[in-house]
């Protein structure tokens, strides 16, 4: 009985994290009691003949180790075949319920009588476990162990503790304050060819970025052509430093002429539900035109949203989501979807994440609201760390803000400052925050990193990616 009282109450006490977890332990108590009544009539033999009983003990003792693997096999089988690891939770009424019938066999010590007993509730989910991770940790892929250990971690129950252990980091090593930032030069180019591919110096028909620390250092803010003229480029970057504060820091800027350029959303091998016909890199026959590619948001079930691309539905779109909207007429939109944008005929990528940070021109009322859940619960609005974002112009151009030391205020306000009048964040945490410029090389693309201190290298998504992203080709 106190096995499963104590079942049903996790149950309660675990309620917040869905009803299954209480649906679990419901069903598990009752194979609790049947497993702690089976145990009790498995008595000594000379209890047994003191009190006139004909069961068999050892058909007693071969009962309840049977009964008691058969609820851990409910479990096991909870987990494997239907990825339930709420039922887990079960566990500690099953080691409780078997503990209560050794305690009162053994007349008040705690000495287990059935030892294979405990060594199948102990090792069963510890061999669950292993499996699991083994899988995750196993397949080849980009991603380091420690990443994929810890996006277990964080889909199995630990996300609470990922979480707090992710915020004391950061807050604990957070950016310098003032200094200079290594180089805010543009970085060299090729030339401009004859059919527009290539970039140039900017010599300013675009207007400058305005730097937040009121003294521009260097080429910070001056648009860099990527492809196509210096004046009307279809892809631009610039460098820019986040805030007045920590002066050191310096994140990138793509600008995308959705008119000049193809924009496609692809799946990863991961995210959003690991279907992904291109194997989570960029498709062979877009090489040959490709200008840029940068991630996409938070994991589906974290993104508070949906995802369509190519006719595909990984997960239903929601109404009133910050969404990233590609066309095929040459026109791209973020906004709220259901407000500002809605499905139609030449929709071919929609990826949303959150709610919006930027709208009207101005970031949104309650940006710096304590409510982590609204810019993602990981690490909330004001702990400096590498996000990422986009953002469209009034005159429909796409702008990407990313890199490192960005508060959920500061992205909304570089993203306001490149003329956004709507805007969205995308990833966050320096893993999961990357974008590349990319020209023609003698071996297929060559890529270059918006921003120097981003962490993987210039081939990022020419090689499988675990998580979907954003590319660009020249149209």
């Amino acid at each position: 009985m106190v096995g499963a009282t104590v079942t049903g109450a996790l149950g309660v006490a675990r309620g917040s994290t869905g009803p299954r977890v209480s649906v679990l332990c419901v069903v598990t108590a009752p194979i609790v009691l049947v497993v702690a009544n089976a145990m009790r009539g498995a008595r000594p033999v000379s209890s047994q003949h003191a009190r006139g009983g004909s069961t068999s003990p050892r058909r007693a003792r071969r009962g309840a180790f049977l009964l008691t693997s058969g609820a851990i096999a409910v479990v096991v089988v909870a987990i494997v075949l239907l990825g339930v690891w709420d039922a887990l939770f079960a566990m500690p009424g099953l080691l409780l319920g078997a503990l209560i019938i050794d305690v009162r066999r053994s007349g008040g010590r705690l000495v287990p009588s059935r030892p294979r007993v405990w060594v199948v509730m102990v090792l069963a989910p510890l061999l669950v476990v292993s499996w699991s991770l083994v899988n995750v940790l196993a397949p080849p892929g980009p991603d380091p162990l420690v990443i994929r250990a810890v996006e277990w971690l964080r889909d199995h129950q630990g996300a609470d503790v990922v979480n707090s252990v992710e915020r004391w980091w950061y807050t604990s090593h957070p950016p310098p304050v003032g200094g200079a930032p290594a180089a805010l030069e543009a970085k060299p180019r090729v030339p401009v060819s004859s059919d527009g591919r290539g970039g140039s110096r900017n010599d300013a028909p675009l207007a400058r970025v305005p730097s937040p620390t009121k003294s521009p250092v260097g080429d910070e803010g001056i648009w860099n052509a990527i492809s196509g003229s210096s004046d009307h480029p279809a892809v631009a970057t610039t460098l820019l430093r986040p805030d007045a504060v920590h002066t050191s820091l310096v994140v990138g800027l793509l600008r995308i002429d959705p008119s000049k350029t193809r924009l496609r959303l692809l799946p990863g091998t991961e995210q959003p539900d690991g279907v992904s016909p291109n194997r989570g890199e960029v498709p062979a026959v877009d090489r040959a035109h490709l200008l840029a590619a940068f991630n996409a948001g938070f994991r589906m079930q974290e993104a508070g949203g949906g995802w369509f691309s190519e006719g595909h539905t990984a997960t239903p779109l929601q109404a009133g989501a910050a969404s990233l909207v590609l066309r095929d007429d040459g026109r791209a939109d973020v906004g709220q979807w259901g407000r500002d944008d809605s499905m139609g005929p030449h929709v071919v990528g929609v990826r949303q994440n959150l709610a919006l940070i930027v709208d009207g021109g101005v970031p949104v009322v309650g940006i710096d609201s304590p409510d982590n859940a609204r810019w993602g619960k990981t690490l909330g609005h004001r702990v400096l760390v590498a996000r990422s974002g986009v953002g469209v112009t009034k005159d429909g151009i796409l702008i990407y803000v990313g890199g490192p030391g960005l508060s959920v205020r500061t992205l909304a306000e570089t993203l306001i400052a490149a003329g956004a009048v709507r805007g969205m964040e995308l990833d966050i945490n320096t893993q999961w925050v990357d974008a590349y410029t990319f020209h023609p090389g003698v071996a297929g693309p060559a890529g270059t990193k918006l921003v120097d201190t981003m962490r993987y290298g210039p081939d990022r998504y020419l090689s499988p990616q675990s998580r979907d992203f954003i590319s660009v080709t020249s149209r």
